[in-house]
């Protein structure tokens, strides 16, 4: 009999870290492309193969079989599918059965060293999923550490530039990419104190930049490190029983004369760009910008049930709309056998041929929402933007009504109400006054009213970013 706690330690051990960053334009998941596809796998395997067809034309995605399979380019797909000697993919192990060690310290790091740096007002100190931008890429430390003087490249969502301070705690299965592949680009990205961690050897390991790059580091005499400006690490004392347990990091309490404050202005954040990601038979680089305004929190749900959640129903299709650019169509069919993309393309296309009334049918059910939300609900206005109104693009997997209400009573629970009427389709709700900056800019350019009156002056949303003030102002 498998019990619960099998099937887990069975899953850390065989899937990545999930951790998202953006390598040389590709969506890498725990660090490789082997974890982007075990991650592209599991989503097509969840959530069915139509959700990956529907971000490209049918006619390219025959075209990425006939190529991944060597298939002749007269025959007929179908026929020469049924004889064709799939085999399954290998994807090799990419977890590790240490993840619980890797959590505890990695919790006792971030805890200490962010009480430290308040306490002395050096800067700030952000965890796991927030973005440190190096040139094009995007990558997501364990830990990392900005002193004052560089807090204006702060952001909501990315830090603009490199850490003063990167701590990586290392999971031994996969240590050579945090000891090689991240040690060089950290150090080309001018990162001062790249610090790498690991906890099943008790091992630590200090680099500083110097001219002639990382060079590693020594502890005082007492085993601490001071090399960070108002800082003392004590890297033994991540080791001691929790019952003994000491500062890891320590620094004098000292008033601060800063303060983060959010004002008026716009910046890159999720939503800024619209979601329209370029798939091809080949790889397609992803801007910083898309990944951004795109990549979904690194969160994964549901193993083992039948639709794996990655970041919520919007993360997962953005996930796997990144994933497909950074693979490519070529690629992906090779995951699974040929004649199961050719069922699920002629499928597909005898729903698209049906594509005119699904999509009248659509229209009706936001014309009653619309109509009832006003006459019922007294709600200001409701109007329509995305699928609905972009008739060029068939009704895909994805597709869903997107309503723009304004001037709400707060009683009314548009979600329940969407459950409520929407039937079939699934209705995505947009307030404008904490819309993203993608749905404003379709708010503005294409959408269609369908009750009440829209003013758009009177509904323009409030965008906000981080400023570095003086205490004093």
């Amino acid at each position: 009999m498998t019990h619960p706690t099998d099937a887990i330690e069975e899953f850390e051990a065989t899937s990545p870290e999930m951790r998202f960053e953006l390598v040389d334009g590709q969506f890498v998941i725990g660090g490789s492309l082997a974890g982007s596809r075990w991650l592209l796998r599991e989503i097509i395997q969840g959530w069915g193969k139509e959700s990956a067809l529907a971000f490209a034309p049918v006619k390219l995605w025959y075209e990425a079989l006939r190529v991944a399979f060597d298939a002749p380019s007269e025959s007929d797909l179908s026929e020469w599918a049924r004889n064709y000697p799939d085999q399954a993919p290998s994807i090799p192990p990419l977890g590790s059965r240490h993840l619980g060690k890797h959590w505890h310290v990695r919790t006792l790091l971030t805890q200490d060293l962010f009480t430290a740096v308040g306490i002395a007002s050096l800067g700030k100190c952000i965890g796991g999923d927030f973005v440190m931008r190096l040139g094009e890429d995007a990558f997501t430390p364990d830990l990392m550490f900005m002193p004052v003087s560089r807090l204006q490249g702060y952001h909501h969502w990315f830090f603009e530039g490199p850490a003063d301070l990167v701590i990586e705690v290392l999971l031994p299965e996969h240590s050579e990419f945090d000891k090689q592949e991240r040690f060089r680009r950290y150090e080309a990205g001018g990162v001062s104190h790249y610090w790498t961690i690991d906890p099943v050897q008790q091992q630590v390991e200090l680099f500083r930049l110097t001219d002639w790059g990382y060079q590693p580091q020594k502890l005082d005499p007492d085993g601490c490190y001071r090399g960070i400006e108002g800082l003392t690490f004590t890297p033994n004392h991540l080791w001691l029983p929790y019952d003994q347990k000491l500062p890891i990091f320590q620094a004098p309490y000292q008033k601060g004369d800063w303060v983060m404050r959010e004002v008026e202005g716009e910046e890159l954040v999720w939503g800024t760009l619209p979601f329209v990601p370029q798939v091809e038979l080949e790889p397609v680089s992803i801007q910083f910008e898309q990944f951004v305004s795109w990549c979904p929190e690194a969160k994964f749900e549901g193993y083992g049930g039948r639709y794996p959640l990655v970041g919520g129903t919007m993360g997962t299709r953005n996930a796997l709309g990144m994933l497909l650019m950074s693979l490519g169509l070529v690629e992906t069919v090779k995951l699974f056998p040929s004649q199961d993309w050719i069922t699920a393309l002629v499928e597909l296309e005898q729903r698209y041929s049906t594509d005119q009334e699904r999509r009248q049918k659509a229209r009706s059910v936001a014309l009653e929402v619309a109509r009832k939300l006003q006459q019922d609900y007294q709600v200001g206005g409701v109007g329509v933007i995305g699928d609905l109104v972009h008739p060029e693009s068939p009704w895909n997997f994805w597709s869903e009504i997107s309503l723009v209400v304004w001037d709400v009573p707060k009683n009314v629970n548009l979600w329940a109400l969407g459950r409520e009427l929407g039937g079939e389709f699934e209705i995505d709700w947009v307030e404008p006054s904490w819309c993203t900056p993608a749905q404003w800019q379709q708010i503005t350019t294409e959408m269609d009213v369908l009750a009440g009156d829209w003013v758009e002056s009177y509904h323009t949303p409030v965008r906000k970013r981080y400023k570095l003030f003086e205490a004093s102002n």
